[in-house]
């Protein structure tokens, strides 16, 4: 019997295939990573309900939840949370998914990734938090919900920039104010 007279096994065959081109080439990335960046939900959808592994992640040790949530493509970001991608997710460097969502900004995911237990205070090799990565991009907002959800206010990277620096240096100038309210710490 041919791959073209079961339907499910040709989609699955095709699926192998294209990961093992990509895996091949070694440069490009994985389709389900890529289409997930994008915020391409249709592709993700079909990737996934052809058997690609929802946690496939990229040499640098990214996977799909993680750049959805960079890249603040909100829609695709939950979908793959609800298809099961893992919240818990880090980056070769200790970068996790919360740490990407906080820099994306986008309140909707940042929120959903702390419902499901992520650690509001973990940090990467390089002592990045959740609270730094979005003081880095000005994310007002992610920054407040972060510190109502017990982020440390006190945390320094390993440049010994806090929050209130990275808001300073960005010239930010409302969460400057607000981080100055809050007590923190140059």
């Amino acid at each position: 019997m041919t791959l073209l007279k079961k339907p499910g096994l040709a989609k699955a065959a095709i699926a192998s295939l294209l990961i093992a081109l990509v895996a091949a080439c070694g440069t490009m990335e994985p389709p389900l990573l890529e289409a997930a960046e994008k915020g391409d939900l249709g592709t993700v959808q079909k990737l996934l309900d052809n058997g690609v592994n929802v946690n496939t992640t990229n040499k640098e040790g990214q996977n799909a939840l993680m750049l959805a949530s960079a890249h603040n493509e909100e829609p695709t970001a939950l979908y793959l949370m609800n298809k099961g991608a893992s919240p818990f997710g880090a980056d070769n460097k200790g970068h996790t998914t919360l740490m990407a969502a906080a820099a994306g900004g986008n309140l909707q995911i940042v929120n959903s990734i702390l419902m499901r237990g992520a650690n509001v205070n973990q940090t990467a090799k390089d002592g990045t938090t959740a609270l730094l990565a979005a003081a880095r991009h000005g994310r007002l907002s992610v920054v407040d919900l972060l510190l109502r959800k017990g982020a440390d206010l006190n945390a320094r990277d390993i440049d010994n920039m806090t929050a209130l620096g990275y808001a300073r240096k960005g010239k930010y100038r409302k969460l400057t104010r607000y981080l100055e309210q809050a007590g923190a710490p140059e």
